[in-house]
């Protein structure tokens, strides 16, 4: 794998990390107005690419081959009720719970490849395995503990661990992207943009207030209107000057 292709699979995952800001945003919207529009949209982008790419031809003897249709119509099927999940969960508070979920999905996947397939695994698979394994274990302790620290700790650990891997993607020092992504993620989940801008002081200084401030800013914005307390109320829109007067969800 170069380094390009490493780029490309963590800018993946960056952005699949970042999908449920996206979804809460458009939460009141129903997820079954969201999904037919997410595969027409999906489908017509994909066409756009392969037509840009020259390979729609491809694309025509993919459908008239019988054999691979019998394979991809049922995994098609399991996506759209995947996703469909998926969003219906997001959109109802349990962010943390699909999260856990999809982390567990690629262990349940390299056990299919290795027990069923048979396929060949290395020293450096068994390790990336035993890494995640310890990741699932540690993620569903922290997650257990319920309301002493059980929602606090883990989201600057996350928020953290987010920065300490992009910053260098981005050219930041890892030591300062990782201070930014716990303020950061700590002031989308709380809903408290001042108190978060107080804890950036206490715990790095004064000397970057203004990108802490910042990225609490648009935290803040982008985190719609979930929140680790539903006994929250948020009484003013966040994105227009507009009274509402709601709980977080």
């Amino acid at each position: 794998m170069t380094k390009k292709d490493t780029a490309a699979l963590l800018g993946c995952y960056m952005l699949w990390g970042f999908q449920p800001l996206y979804w809460g945003l458009i939460g009141d919207v129903g997820t079954m107005t969201v999904m037919p529009l997410r595969i027409v949209f999906a489908a017509l982008f994909s066409v756009l690419i392969l037509a840009l790419q020259k390979r729609t031809a491809e694309l025509k003897a993919l459908f008239k081959d019988r054999k691979i249709m019998k394979f991809l119509l049922p995994a098609a099927l399991f996506l759209l009720a995947d996703w469909t999940v998926y969003i219906i969960l997001v959109n109802s508070g349990h962010i943390i719970d699909v999260s856990l979920g999809y982390y567990i999905n690629p262990l349940l996947l390299f056990l299919i490849g290795a027990l069923i397939y048979r396929e060949k695994c290395g020293a450096g698979h068994f390790i990336a395995l035993a890494v995640a394994v310890m990741g699932v274990v540690v993620s569903a302790a922290a997650f257990g503990f319920g309301f002493k620290g059980g929602e606090i700790v883990p989201t600057m650990f996350i928020g953290a661990a987010l920065g300490c891997t992009a910053g260098p993607l981005l050219g930041i020092p890892p030591q300062f992207a990782a201070a930014i992504a716990l303020v950061a993620v700590f002031c989308g989940a709380v809903n408290c943009p001042i108190a978060s801008i107080i804890l950036s002081v206490e715990l790095f200084g004064s000397g970057e207030l203004l990108y802490f401030a910042l990225a609490c800013g648009i935290s803040y914005m982008l985190s719609g209107y979930f929140g680790l307390y539903s006994s929250q109320k948020i009484m003013y829109s966040k994105t227009r000057a507009e009274f509402i007067n709601r709980y977080a969800e």
